[in-house]
This record gives C-alpha cells, structure tokens and sequence, in this order.
C-alpha cells in the first residue's frame, strides 16, 4: 500500500505537464503585456471626424463693387 506522501508525489507528477503550460502561458501573456506600446488614449483627440458638413451649400462671388 502506497504512502499519504508517495501518492502526492504521484499526483504532482500527473500534473506537471498541465502546470508547466500553465505557467508558459502566463509567462507569455506577461511577456506580450511588457512588449506592447502603451494604447492611444480614448478621449477622442486621435479622431479624425469633420467639424461641420454643410448640405445644399450655394457660393456666390461678388466683384469689388458688391454685385
């Protein structure tokens, strides 16, 4: 009969494939987060958007005098 202690050992064997990628993983995504340029802020400065679009708009040109 195997001992409290032998079947931990057995257990944590089991197991050390799933914790080695688990910990690869989370290596990675630390690693991806460090490497990263910081975002663009989001307050809408980087936007490019018209400040006014006019519709129907008609231009008239006038000579010095007015007409």
């Amino acid at each position: 009969m195997t001992t409290r202690r032998q079947r931990w050992k057995e257990r944590l064997l089991a197991w050390s494939p799933v914790l080695l990628l688990g910990a690869l993983a989370a290596m990675t995504y630390w690693l991806n987060t460090q490497v990263r340029p910081p975002g663009a802020a989001s307050d809408g400065s980087s936007r490019h958007d018209p400040d006014l679009v006019a519709n129907n708009f008609k231009a008239v040109n006038l000579d010095p005098d007015g007409h």
